[in-house]
């Protein structure tokens, strides 16, 4: 197991112990488990929904001054 899931096993066993007290550790750990990738694969999709994002943002230009150009204007880096 990756040593991300471990931590993220490991931080959630305590509280599933305290809402299951009667199940057994091997039945605790599945369910541990199955909430850690649940996370993963959410972050995974919001994050891919940002690279898209930032992405379709993104401009293309032709020469680097037309680049600079249009930094000055939106106001944030300035080159000289």
């Amino acid at each position: 197991m990756p040593a991300w899931v471990e931590k993220c096993v490991e931080s959630i066993k305590p509280k599933l112990r305290k809402k299951y007290p009667k199940d057994s550790d091997k039945k605790i750990l599945s369910r541990a488990f199955a909430m850690c990738q649940a996370q993963y694969k959410k972050r995974n999709k919001e994050m891919t929904k940002e690279v898209f994002h930032f992405q379709s943002k993104m401009q293309t230009f032709s020469t680097m001054r037309e680049a600079l150009k249009s930094i000055d204007e939106k106001g944030s880096i300035v080159y000289g």
